[in-house]
């Protein structure tokens, strides 16, 4: 989970996982609803809270908000959106036909992001089974995959290096060559899904704007492909 509001400076001071329990802190949910929705023990929550507060030089949530409120810059300082992301995203929204759709959703995903491996599957449902599918072929996934569940149910997912059972995801996403961390954005558009991953960042780390970029151009396919002409067929890059 990402919030555009968070203040430059806390983008870099924070770890991406760090950064998802601000985020839920300044909504005002509890420890336990933390918890429950990022997918981690309460436990877990607490000690991202020490090392947050820790790196905030405060000792409690209440001065946390405090300095949050105080280190927002006016809107007026805020960064503007780069060139090239809004020259991509005209191009995609003015798509007319779904292969032209996914070639430049996939070049606009290549050109905005540090992204090594791109992937745009179809998905259906076979029982529990999530079935990912490309012309000529097919994976069948496991449902307890993670990054794969968080993004079709809510729209988008991200596997962090540091999240607890890394190497396990890597394991249940190995039929689809995700390595390192991962991007999951969900399409919707004629009653139909598929998914767009993102893995092997620069750095290996997917930055911010990254992230942002990655669920922006995901929307705007889904439009893009619910306008188009004849039926999409999902490509690999």
């Amino acid at each position: 989970m990402y919030d555009s509001s968070l203040p430059s400076s806390w983008q870099e001071q924070f770890s991406p996982r760090e950064r998802d329990i601000i985020v839920e802190l300044m909504a005002a949910h509890s420890v336990k609803e933390i918890a429950e929705r990022l997918e981690l023990s309460v436990n877990t929550v607490k000690d991202y809270l020490k090392a947050v507060y820790h790196k905030a030089h405060v000792h409690s949530a209440r001065e946390l908000v405090i300095k949050f409120h105080a280190s927002r810059p006016p809107a007026s300082e805020t960064r503007e959106i780069p060139s090239h992301i809004l020259d991509n995203a005209e191009r995609l929204l003015n798509a007319r036909y779904f292969d032209q759709a996914r070639e430049w959703l996939i070049e606009g995903v290549r050109s905005c992001t540090s992204a090594g491996n791109i992937q745009l599957w179809n998905v259906t449902r076979d029982g529990t089974w999530l079935i990912l599918s490309q012309p000529g072929q097919e994976r069948r996934l496991s449902p307890t995959s993670q990054l794969l569940r968080t993004a079709m149910t809510e729209g988008f997912g991200h596997l962090l290096l540091e999240d607890p059972g890394f190497e396990a995801e890597l394991r249940r996403l190995t039929a689809l060559q995700i390595r390192g961390e991962a991007l999951g954005v969900r399409l919707c558009y004629q009653q139909r899904f598929a998914v767009l991953l993102l893995s092997q960042p620069h750095n290996h780390r997917f930055t911010h704007r990254e992230a942002i970029t990655a669920r922006l151009f995901g929307q705007l396919a889904s439009s893009a492909f619910q306008r188009a002409q004849r039926p999409a067929m999902a490509a690999q890059a």
